[in-house]
């Protein structure tokens, strides 16, 4: 909810929200929505696909065209632990080569490189003798994506969606596609968009803000960032996280008061 309310405060171009969630949480969501300002935002809500496991809510990402079949065009995927500062629509025409499946951000390569990242390459996501992973002659000490934030085109996303789900159907208990840190959505998300992926622009992704409970950014720089991303097991949320103020400002309480941020007192 602190996440659309963010893009919706910060652009004055028409919007529409896509968003999948669990089918027993959305009925709860709808009636949230409509008591907020952003009931006037055009909104899709669809049910996690039985592909999606439970408690795994990232491997929606992989099946957004069977989820939004009518979707077509430039996308901005967010997760839920991101605000917006900036206009989104910046951040939607970012260039895309037809030959690429989207932009993201390198996690090594981020600002924020002077954390302790301990699973920033892909050798630490993928099982790199598995044989359908080895076949894309992946270097084990390349820097990985952070795919929770990234800009796609439709077309481009299905024909990257089609190649995950094969690789997904490829991988076995005793010969998995995942590693030590990774699980099957990640990695066959991860594997498919090697080598096929422009950067995006730093300003539209400062993320790692949720790897440690205090994070050495000063203020200023947190508030020139056009997008912050908790990643990580600190969550803006929870009842320790960095600059959890800025996520605060743009929560919408729960009229029902069934929901509420740890770090709200009771």
């Amino acid at each position: 909810m602190a996440m659309m309310n963010s893009v919706a405060t910060n652009t004055h171009h028409p919007l529409h929200f896509y968003v999948t969630l669990p089918s027993a949480v959305i009925p709860h969501f709808n009636k949230w929505i409509s008591q907020t300002k952003l009931r006037t935002a055009g909104l899709t809500v669809k049910p996690h696909p039985s592909k999606v496991p439970q408690k795994r809510p990232h491997y929606a990402k992989i099946y957004i065209k069977d989820i939004f079949p009518n979707l077509k065009g430039s996308f901005v995927y967010l997760e839920p632990d991101v605000i917006v500062q900036g206009d989104i629509s910046e951040l939607l025409s970012t260039p895309i080569i037809s030959s690429y499946f989207g932009a993201f951000t390198k996690d090594c390569f981020s600002s924020s490189k002077h954390l302790t990242l301990t699973h920033q390459y892909y050798s630490s996501h993928l099982n790199l003798l598995h044989p359908a992973i080895r076949a894309l002659k992946i270097r084990p000490n390349t820097c990985i994506p952070n795919t929770g934030v990234f800009v796609s085109e439709m077309h481009l996303w299905a024909n990257a969606s089609h190649q995950m789900q094969e690789l997904i159907s490829s991988s076995t208990i005793n010969d998995p596609i995942y590693s030590s840190m990774g699980d099957e959505g990640e990695a066959a998300v991860l594997a498919v968009i090697y080598g096929h992926m422009v950067p995006l622009p730093h300003v539209w992704h400062l993320p790692d803000l949720g790897l440690k409970a205090q994070v050495s950014y000063s203020k200023h720089f947190v508030q020139s960032a056009k997008l912050l991303h908790w990643n990580g097991h600190f969550k803006p949320w929870s009842r320790k996280a960095a600059f959890s103020d800025v996520w605060l400002h743009y929560y919408l309480a729960d009229p029902s008061g069934k929901y509420r941020p740890a770090r709200i007192s009771l």
